[in-house]
């Protein structure tokens, strides 16, 4: 059972990482230029940044991009903000994905994921369809997630009878603090919220974990995948990591807003009529509802960033 985990969970993250990379190759250089168009527009870099995220399918790769431009100088400050907070929207869609029954999808995307790639190693069908090879891999790597997550599905069910891993699910569903260092944990190990995220939609799904207490798990998550942004921004000038923290404030302040209405989201998880569409909606709601309301408030996510990372003056 827990070697069926093991690999289910290692499909979920090497599934997901394949889909990422593939559109980001194919994808990547449009949706740069995209970003780089939209300096100090940062209601249209929001837009941007969402677009980019959802057809790239993965936040950090999005949030690094717009780092190195703003960075460069090649996007404004407040652009770069404004494309951080859509970023985040943007991978929301993900969730979405891998709320499709496993069954189902799984056999058909890997199938025509590996056909797409056979077909792409033919010069004719490579030099008509050059995109094609990337997005089959794309595919491929959704049905490999999805496969994945059907095994850590049948591996975790048996845990609810157990008084030991019941006492442990029993205290993120009742203790909502709990819950939030759960995902922010787990986010960071797994070093990718999306299968984080998946991983809590097939938790709450078999029902070892209450929309309730999923809810906390969700917030914990969106903070959690700040790390990987924080830590690659080590590289960058103080104007890359200001973007970067905008990412960490953003999230920050999203969270406390909403942690008095935990209750509004966890009901819109238990009103879905499948609990792992459920929570794909809360994730949706939670990060559209924070970007409308942080967005207008750009400037003083960068004053604050400001104040951390301030310029060095060379003399």
């Amino acid at each position: 059972m827990l070697l069926d985990g093991l690999v289910g969970l290692g499909l979920l993250l090497g599934g997901i990482r394949l889909m990422a990379a593939a559109l980001t190759r194919a994808l990547a250089g449009p949706a740069g230029r995209v970003l780089e168009r939209l300096d100090r527009r940062p209601w249209l870099a929001a837009l941007g940044g969402l677009a980019a995220t959802a057809l790239i399918q993965s936040s950090s790769v999005t949030t690094l991009v717009i780092c190195g431009l703003a960075d460069a100088r090649l996007l404004g400050l407040k652009a770069a903000a404004g494309a951080v907070m859509g970023a985040n929207v943007g991978t929301t869609l993900t969730a979405f994905l891998t709320a499709l029954d496993p069954l189902r999808a799984a056999p058909w995307l890997a199938a025509g994921g590996a056909a797409g790639l056979l077909l792409s190693a033919l010069p004719a069908f490579r030099r008509r369809l050059p995109g094609a090879a990337a997005l089959s891999a794309a595919a491929l790597g959704l049905g490999a997630a999805l496969a994945g997550l059907r095994a850590v599905e049948a591996a975790a069910r048996p845990l609810a009878g157990r008084p030991g891993w019941y006492d442990h699910l029993r205290a993120v569903n009742d203790r909502p603090l709990a819950g939030l260092a759960a995902g922010l944990v787990l986010t960071t190990v797994l070093d990718s919220s999306s299968a984080a995220i998946a991983v809590l939609q097939r938790l709450v799904q078999g029902g070892l974990i209450t929309p309730a207490g999923a809810v906390p798990m969700l917030m914990g998550a969106n903070i959690g995948t700040t790390t990987a942004t924080v830590a690659a921004s080590a590289a960058l000038g103080h104007r890359g990591r200001r973007t970067a923290l905008v990412h960490v404030t953003f999230n920050l302040v999203g969270t406390a807003v909403w942690w008095p209405f935990t209750g509004l989201l966890a009901a819109l998880v238990s009103a879905a009529p499948a609990a792992a569409a459920g929570l794909a909606h809360a994730h949706l709601a939670f990060n559209a509802a924070a970007a409308l309301l942080q967005l207008p408030l750009a400037g003083l996510h960068l004053r604050a960033a400001a104040w951390v990372f301030p310029e060095r003056r060379r003399g």
